[in-house]
């Protein structure tokens, strides 16, 4: 089966970007600017490195009705009505409207722009699940980041209704952090205590770097952070390479400052 592409990308309003500074101390307003100043590079880079190990992907950037786009962006656009003052909560909104509009079967990933693939996903889909997302056994406050969710291609209504769980707990518990935040506290809770501490599923997640939960109606297949989404050092060699790790997430300021001559040097090539 086809898999699609689907990052979620957004011009940031003022207001967006000083409440995202004020509750990240490691962004200022000058660094959020000059990362949005970057994004369509970025997701340019993505795209490459998602057809390098999926030739007959598709690739499509959700948005909403006013970002602008580059003239010469070779990729397809999918303008949705959501607001860009609130990211984090549009991008769940639009996740369940992406997947509502689906006419073909199809598996789906939604990436963060920050992320390169270093690797051939599909065997990911052998598994039986409906949503797929790296797991951090360690960060129990914010033990899932939703830099990359993934769907099956044969449980999308399953998904929809995931997404749509998620956003009611956004709605009601964390509609104050609706800009940043929200998003990871809502996947926390959607996961009981119980099963995130359960010592047979991390040493499943240790040991074959994933493991299906079942929480409520849902099949939820949690990946091994450090594999499925693995964030470099802030700073490494040029010449260092994580052929081990199969989707690379440069998370923050600094990591991102070697995202793109990644790409150019190890993955491209």
């Amino acid at each position: 089966m086809r898999i699609t592409f689907a990052p979620f990308l957004v011009d940031l309003p003022e207001s967006a970007i000083i409440e995202i500074s004020d509750l990240c101390e490691f962004l200022d307003v000058q660094k959020v600017e000059e990362i949005s100043a970057k994004q369509f590079q970025y997701v340019d880079a993505l795209f490459q490195s998602a057809e390098i190990f999926h030739s007959n992907c598709k690739k499509v950037v959700i948005t909403d009705t006013k970002t602008k786009f580059p003239e010469n962006f070779g990729y397809e656009i999918l303008r949705l009505d959501v607001d860009p003052s609130t990211p984090n909560y549009s991008r769940i909104l639009a996740y369940i409207q992406f997947l509502k509009q689906l006419k073909k079967e199809t598996h789906v990933i939604f990436p963060d722009t920050d992320v390169l693939f270093n690797s051939n996903l599909e065997q990911l889909f052998e598994n039986d699940f409906d949503v797929a997302m790296p797991f951090r056994h360690q960060h129990l406050n914010m033990p899932i980041i939703c830099s990359l969710m993934i769907v099956h291609g044969q449980k999308i209504k399953e998904a929809i209704r995931f997404f749509e769980t998620l956003l009611n707990i956004y709605e009601k518990k964390y509609s104050h952090f609706l800009t940043w935040w929200g998003d990871q506290t809502s996947l926390r809770d959607i996961i009981d205590l119980e099963k995130r501490l359960d010592p047979k599923m991390i040493q499943k997640l240790k040991t074959d770097s994933m493991a299906v939960v079942q929480q409520d109606s849902f099949r939820l297949l949690l990946l091994e952070n450090e594999v499925w989404n693995f964030s470099p050092p802030k700073e490494f060699d040029e010449n260092a390479t994580f052929p081990e790790k199969k989707v690379l997430h440069f998370l923050g300021y600094l990591r991102k400052q070697n995202l793109l001559s990644y790409f150019e040097n190890h993955i491209k090539k």
